[in-house]
């Protein structure tokens, strides 16, 4: 699907079925002409199907918003939720294996993965990497 369409259309074919499927009100912020290294294209897309994941099992949340952009010389990906938060802060620490396969993904790309808990209640990710130049 990456290759076929492109990141940001490739994501928001992925989180439309996940809304669908899940009742989840998920909505996605990129601007369609993003340019994302193609060694970050696969990662990107990975964490956004994990941390979605991740809200549907976990969360109990009604909304969930990712966004995608250039920041700084780093393309950051910041999804966040309205559902419980974290239980405590051992799951801040990636002990699980889906945090801890988003975390050596951000690892392996010279990124970094953040997963906090919102003031105002649920989850925030937020994954930088380094856009190579794009």
């Amino acid at each position: 699907m990456l290759d076929q369409l492109g990141l940001v259309a490739a994501l928001q074919v992925h989180v439309d079925r996940f809304s669908r499927e899940t009742a989840l009100a998920v909505t996605m912020h990129a601007d369609r002409n993003l340019r994302v290294p193609p060694s970050a294209e696969v990662a990107l897309f990975r964490v956004v199907q994990e941390a979605l994941l991740n809200v549907h099992k976990h969360a109990r949340a009604t909304r969930v918003d990712v966004r995608v952009e250039h920041c700084r010389g780093e393309v950051v990906l910041e999804v966040t939720d309205d559902g419980v938060g974290l239980a405590d802060d051992s799951a801040v620490s990636g002990r699980g294996a889906g945090l801890r396969g988003m975390r050596d993904r951000a690892d392996l790309l010279g990124g970094r993965l953040q997963v906090t808990r919102d003031g105002g209640g649920g989850t925030r990710l937020l994954l930088a990497l380094p856009d190579g130049g794009t």
